[in-house]
């Protein structure tokens, strides 16, 4: 066995071994799944802002001047959708 992983797992060991890296990984998961509520979270709101501009433009014809919604935020809707994407 090469000495850098002999080493390595000594760390390991000397760190809380097998349980601490159970411990760290279902950490992990737990973020994920609250960062993918989170976005999940944005992209309902987006939607919500879109439906409230088209709502505004239907209302106020062509004097509803601003930009369209979609457009103001379609980053926010690539950052989204690029991340819901590598669950």
């Amino acid at each position: 066995m090469p000495e850098a992983l002999k080493q390595k797992i000594s760390q390991i060991q000397l760190n809380g071994g097998r349980q601490k890296l159970d411990m760290e990984v279902k950490i992990l998961r737990k973020n994920a799944e609250q960062a993918m509520a989170r976005m999940k979270e944005f992209k309902s709101q987006l939607a919500a802002e879109e439906a409230l501009y088209n709502g505004k433009r239907n209302q106020y014809g062509p004097r509803w001047r601003i930009q369209p919604s979609n457009q103001l935020n379609r980053q926010y809707y690539n950052e989204i959708e690029g991340n819901l994407c590598l669950t």
